[in-house]
């Protein structure tokens, strides 16, 4: 990976991708509700307070999805599985659904060879174990790309291939990007959901 400072003058001359799809989240549902009585199914605040592949601690406000439905439990399994097996906790109960995504500025995108190449960087480094960089004190390559490229201003998140369903692809919107004619919408056909990014303002009559 290119040093910060190259980075960022790189970041500016590649391209943004726009994405018009559907795309899918599973979340443990103690972070959907939070101790309310509704669950808040775009929480957005979880990576920053944990750290994620493409979140430093203390990161921007995030959401992490996949494109398709069984990666995403894949990833959400990853997880559950990595902290059971080291004792520190048991499954719990997981909620799955599916949203709507349309960003118009568009995303970094590392699935792209060509632009590894000129961040100097690889799938290898991406798909590194960036928990135990972080618990050796380790640089987190992922991380210092991802405050590069979003504090470039050009990219609504970052596209990537999957750790845990490898070939498959996943993204991270930050979600304060979003603004419209972007929107990240849940998908519910029974109306009972309608959470949405950016919210809709109420019409005053």
């Amino acid at each position: 990976m290119h040093s910060p400072a190259i980075l960022a003058a790189v970041l500016p001359t590649l391209p943004a991708v726009p994405i018009n799809g559907t795309y899918h989240r599973s979340v443990a549902n103690a972070s959907l509700y939070q101790g309310r009585r509704k669950p808040k199914y775009l929480y957005a605040l979880g990576p920053g307070r944990s750290g994620a592949r493409y979140t430093p601690k203390g990161g921007p406000p995030c959401l992490y999805v996949s494109a398709e439905p069984v990666t995403t439990l894949s990833e959400a399994a990853g997880i559950a599985s990595s902290l059971v097996l080291a004792g520190i906790a048991i499954p719990q109960p997981t909620s799955a659904f599916s949203m709507t995504v349309d960003l118009h500025r568009g995303l970094l995108d590392l699935t792209d060879l060509s632009v590894l190449a000129q961040l100097g960087t690889d799938l290898t480094e991406l798909d590194g174990l960036w928990e135990d960089q972080v618990l050796n004190g380790d640089p987190v390559p992922t991380q210092i790309l991802a405050i590069a490229a979003y504090a470039s201003n050009r990219f609504q998140g970052i596209r990537f291939y999957s750790h845990e369903d490898p070939g498959k692809i996943n993204i991270v919107i930050w979600t304060e990007t979003v603004k419209a004619p972007s929107v990240v919408a849940v998908i519910d056909s029974s109306g009972t959901v309608t959470e949405r990014i950016p919210r809709l303002r109420k019409k005053r009559i």
